[in-house]
């Protein structure tokens, strides 16, 4: 069973999210570690996902004006393909239109996740640019 915690920066949960970036971005895809954590993480909406009592995923989403920022999504490779991706994101969105006067979301997908993000309402715009040596592409989602 998949569940969903909310984290804040200090507490533990945000260590095992750290790891789970660090497992995923450093060790599969070799981002720089200090690309790993930002100032962001202060005052984003972060989620982790737990598969009983093991995390296996997390994720974050920054309000920036009128707008929801997407980042930091990440699932263990043993656990993806479950849908854990698709439900973090749906809860950061959901979190997101509950809390805050938002009328976007927008994120940097790795191009490899663009149709994972297609599903779930975005929209590619833009050139595909590389970021940590990574093909991405700006996408967003207008919120009615």
């Amino acid at each position: 069973m998949f569940t969903l915690k909310r984290i804040d920066k200090n507490s533990e949960e945000f260590s095992l999210a750290y790891n789970i970036r660090l497992t995923v971005f450093t060790g599969e895809q070799n981002v720089p570690v200090e690309m790993l954590v930002d100032d962001a993480d202060e005052t984003a909406i972060q989620l982790i996902a737990f598969e009983n009592d093991t995390p296996i995923g997390c994720g974050r989403i920054v309000i920036d004006k009128n707008a929801g920022i997407i980042g930091r999504v990440a699932v263990l490779k043993d656990k993806r393909k479950f849908g854990i991706g698709k439900l973090i994101c749906e809860e950061l969105i959901r979190l997101v239109i509950v809390e805050n006067n938002v009328t976007e979301i927008t994120l940097q997908s790795q191009c490899t996740a663009e149709k994972f993000y297609e599903k779930l309402g975005f929209t590619a715009v833009g050139d595909v640019f590389v970021k940590a040596g990574i093909e991405h592409v700006n996408m967003i989602k207008k919120l009615s």
